[in-house]
């Protein structure tokens, strides 16, 4: 297996650098296949060192008998990387789906602390990772694209309470890549603040359709299931969207007029559906249900508070008197007290 990974790796790096033009033709059976051979081998060395430890083979000398010949040190592992990194905005794939595997391979290896060392290490992961993710944002991938930037960025998929590992090294080069780079930084904050207001549509617009009794019960069935995949979506996104207020503030309340309001717009709007809304009849609907995976009103809502919370400590730390958190709050368009008294108290018991 791993000598048939290298060879088809080592053709395709060599293809991908000397006749670019040649790589889009080939079929995407063999990337698929080295995927799934470097999934096998990275997740049977973790399962056999878990063998070992548990029945303690290693006491009697016998862990150099185990060895598979690939962990996270493997050339074929760095050649996958770059592979992988080079393509996630590669506007020449002609199948869209396999623009999706890329990001579906990337997400694989984040969640290894091994090889998310490696990429962290790897020059071309280095110079293009970030950027080729900010810049290919795109509504068919938003999922796929919130949960790499939250494995990347945060660490953790499903711990939404707290800030995970994550890569310290990309947390940086996020940072000095949005202060250094305005129009990389407008460009994802315009797609991610889009695909967020599209989302809310979508899910309300089918919503709407499932609770339709003039239309046959499969029909609103389906609409209904769309619902509840479009949230799991949205909800992903907004977390996504507290993240990055986390990390830069400053480009929410200093860079941009238009992009402030924007946010703060987002933010009433979300409040708004959160808790006298179409999307909270559905939340209520499934939170009366046997669904536990889905997430509660108040986890809902709680993204909109860790913005505003990191929105107000930017501004703390600033000391400024020009700006305070009420006034980014008050000036958004709706903006509605007792919507926020509402807000409050369904976060009072909430970290």
């Amino acid at each position: 297996m791993k000598k048939v990974s290298t060879y088809i790796l080592s053709l395709n790096d060599y293809i991908d650098k000397k006749c670019p033009e040649l790589f889009y033709f080939i079929p995407n059976y063999y990337n698929t296949t080295v995927f799934m051979i470097v999934k096998s081998l990275l997740r049977s060395n973790l399962l056999l060192l878990v063998f070992m430890w548990q029945s303690n083979s290693f006491k009697f000398g016998l862990g150099s008998l185990f060895n598979i010949g690939f962990d996270a040190n493997s050339p074929v592992l760095k050649l996958f990387i770059g592979f992988v990194i080079r393509h996630l905005a590669d506007k020449k794939i002609p199948n869209p789906d396999q623009q999706q595997d890329f990001l579906i391979k990337l997400l694989f290896l984040l969640q290894y602390k091994e090889t998310l060392k490696k990429i962290e290490e790897h020059p071309i992961a280095k110079e293009k990772l970030l950027i080729n993710l900010m810049n290919v944002f795109e509504q068919k991938h938003i999922l796929l694209l919130s949960m790499n930037l939250l494995m990347l960025l945060k660490g953790d998929l499903y711990n939404d309470e707290e800030m995970g590992i994550g890569s310290k090294y990309y947390q940086t080069q996020f940072i000095e890549l949005c202060s250094k780079d305005e129009k990389l930084l407008e460009h994802f904050l315009n797609l991610l603040l889009n695909h967020i207001n599209d989302l809310i549509t979508e899910v309300k617009l089918n919503y709407t359709e499932s609770t339709n009794t003039s239309l046959p019960s499969r029909e609103r069935h389906n609409n209904y299931s769309k619902a509840c995949t479009g949230y799991t979506v949205l909800y992903k996104t907004v977390r996504a969207l507290e993240l990055v207020a986390s990390l830069i503030p400053f480009a929410f309340l200093e860079h941009n007029a238009v992009l402030t309001q924007r946010t703060s717009d987002l933010c009433m709007h979300i409040i708004r559906e959160g808790t006298d809304g179409k999307l909270n009849k559905l939340l209520t609907e499934l939170n009366s249900g046997d669904n536990k995976k889905i997430e509660t009103i108040k986890m809902f809502l709680s993204p909109i508070a860790g913005i505003y919370l990191s929105l107000y400590q930017f501004l703390s730390k600033k000391r400024s008197e020009s700006t305070k958190i009420e006034e980014y709050i008050i000036k958004a368009d709706g903006f509605e007290l007792e919507l926020m008294k509402i807000f409050i108290s369904e976060l009072k018991s909430t970290k």
